[in-house]
């Protein structure tokens, strides 16, 4: 699923990452998922942990950093565990959304920076048709 709880969508925007969303639009989707807490079926965050995360993180574990008073730091070394957390509410929607925001953008810093590059952001511009009109 997307980060909205249904299909990934090119026509939706917030329901999905892109390589050079910068730091700001991935925290500002990730917020805006939809993420109920204890449910872990159509969950767009817990999938994106699974197949990018948990992938990234090898074998480091998926770190929630928190308040003492919001039950403090935990960690998960597979995936399972951190469903299982969810699931049973020992983790909520921020946590979750707040670690998996930070993973994504530690993941995506090289690529969104890359691409700042005058070279990169020209070769992109103009291999998109509606730019390419625009410049006649």
């Amino acid at each position: 699923p997307g980060l909205t709880g249904d299909k990934m969508s090119s026509s939706e925007p917030d329901s999905k990452i892109d390589l050079i969303d910068p730091p700001a639009a991935v925290k500002k989707k990730i917020n805006k998922a939809f993420c109920e807490p204890g449910n872990v079926t159509n969950n767009g965050l817990l999938s994106f942990s699974q197949y990018v995360v948990f992938p990234y993180l090898g074998e480091k574990e998926f770190e929630i950093n928190r308040k003492p008073e919001h039950g403090g730091n935990v960690s998960y070394a597979t995936f399972e565990e951190l469903k299982e957390a969810y699931r049973t509410e020992v983790i909520y929607p921020l946590d979750l959304k707040t670690a998996v925001a930070t993973y994504i953008n530690q993941l995506l810093a090289p690529i969104v920076k890359a691409f700042q590059s005058k070279e990169l952001k020209k070769a992109l511009l103009s291999s998109i048709p509606c730019h390419k009109h625009k410049r006649r």
